[in-house]
């Protein structure tokens, strides 16, 4: 008789939980489903990455790598799983996503277009990166050298508040003509 581990008790609903969550928040990081999920106590780091995981290997779930960062976005085979399984879910969770889906996916989306990062470099700055993407397309992108780590942790908290003005500015004042 072979040795099978255990099964995860809660296994099939952290799928079906992870499948809602993608399918109403729309593509996300990692770290954008792992906040989503620690912000409602709905799973742990280790348990998303175990079901993502898993779901990408069972075709349900597919991973995309966009600089630097990896994305998660429902397939046709888990929008189809989804539809027949999701009333398994209890109802409170079905509606506590539900309910808090339409702010998270302006939060998700916003956060995707106007994407910043930071880190420190040999000489001991830290260098800024700021960018608008478009449809996955990188249509700004600003590289600042900064004195401090507290500076850029400051620029990148705001970037996306004033990402859309600063990208409109630039616009605005590179195109005037001279007269």
């Amino acid at each position: 008789m072979a040795f099978e581990p255990p099964k995860r008790p809660a296994e099939s609903k952290q799928r079906l939980l992870l499948l809602l969550i993608l399918d109403k928040l729309g593509r996300c990081s990692d770290m954008q489903l792992l906040q989503f999920l620690f912000d409602q106590d709905l799973m742990n780091y280790f348990d998303m990455m175990f079901t993502l995981n898993d779901l990408c290997d069972q075709g349900l779930t597919q991973r995309l790598e966009r600089i630097g960062q990896t994305f998660y976005q429902l397939t046709e085979a888990g929008k189809e799983t989804l539809n027949l399984f999701e009333n398994r879910l209890p109802a409170s969770q079905r509606e506590l996503i539900k309910e808090l889906s339409p702010q998270w996916r302006t939060r998700v989306q916003r956060e995707q277009d106007f994407q910043s990062d930071y880190h420190q470099t040999k000489r001991g700055e830290y260098e800024l990166h700021l960018r608008v993407m478009e449809q996955d397309m990188e249509m700004v992108h600003i590289s600042l050298s900064l004195p401090s780590e507290e500076i850029a942790r400051t620029m990148k908290e705001n970037w996306p508040e004033h990402a859309e003005s600063i990208y409109a500015g630039l616009f605005n004042r590179l195109g005037e003509k001279k007269a």
